[in-house]
């Protein structure tokens, strides 16, 4: 099975998805979609502190060629959220100098 997946790659791709109104939440088994397609579903989502905005994470279609930077957008409640993909992860901490 592994051997497969590194020889054939996968199907989808884990990614970060930050809604760009700033306030709505994109959770679990929300649906993510780029022009009309449904290319995702979110993983897991809440509100992050340490950026003062949502935050999610998400799965991608590998043939939905989608890179950081591109938008998307989450079906949220029975409307579309406008979404852009993030780098995982979201933040790194930064080296202490020796």
């Amino acid at each position: 099975m592994l051997a497969a997946q590194r020889n054939s790659g996968t199907a989808r791709r884990l990614a970060g998805i930050r809604t760009d109104d700033g306030k709505s939440i994109a959770r679990q088994g929300y649906k993510i979609y780029r022009d009309e397609s449904e290319v995702g579903v979110i993983t897991s989502g809440t509100y992050a502190p340490s950026f003062d905005r949502p935050l999610a994470m998400g799965y991608l279609a590998t043939n939905a060629n989608l890179r950081e930077g591109d938008h998307v957008e989450v079906a949220i409640r029975n409307r579309k959220v406008a979404a852009t993909v993030m780098p995982l992860p979201f933040y790194r901490r930064e080296r202490a100098a020796n």
